[in-house]
C-alpha cells in the first residue's frame, strides 16, 4: 500500500504570512461526509459560499487547494457543472463564473 500522506506532504508548497491575501470567497456553511475504505477514501463536501467584497481580486473564481485528489463530481446549486466552468491541476480545483452567493 502506498503511503499517500507522505507523498502529498512531500509535494506541498510553503505559504508565508507575508503572502497572505484575503480570500475571494467566504464559507458560510460546510458539510463533510467521509467514506473511509481500505484502499480509497471518498469525501463529499457541500458548501455555502459568498463573494468576499474585501478581497483584492474579484475574478469570480474560487480556488480550492488539494494535492493528488480525484474529482468525481462537481455541482453548483444542484446542477452539474460543465467542464469549461472548472479547471483541475495537481494542486488545486478552480471554479469559474460563480454568482455572488451559492
Amino acid at each position: 500500500m502506498t503511503d499517500t500522506t507522505t507523498a502529498s506532504f512531500a509535494q506541498s508548497i510553503t505559504k508565508y504570512r507575508q503572502d497572505y491575501r484575503p480570500p475571494t470567497h467566504l464559507v458560510d456553511a460546510l458539510e463533510l461526509d467521509f467514506d473511509l475504505g481500505d484502499e480509497r477514501t471518498t469525501v463529499r463536501a457541500r458548501m455555502a459560499i459568498r463573494s468576499n467584497r474585501s478581497a483584492e481580486n474579484q475574478t469570480g473564481e474560487l480556488v480550492l487547494d488539494g494535492v493528488g485528489l480525484d474529482l468525481v463530481k462537481i455541482a453548483l446549486d444542484g446542477v452539474d457543472l460543465r467542464r469549461e466552468r472548472y479547471r483541475i491541476s495537481n494542486e488545486a480545483l478552480t471554479i469559474t463564473g460563480l454568482p455572488d452567493q451559492c
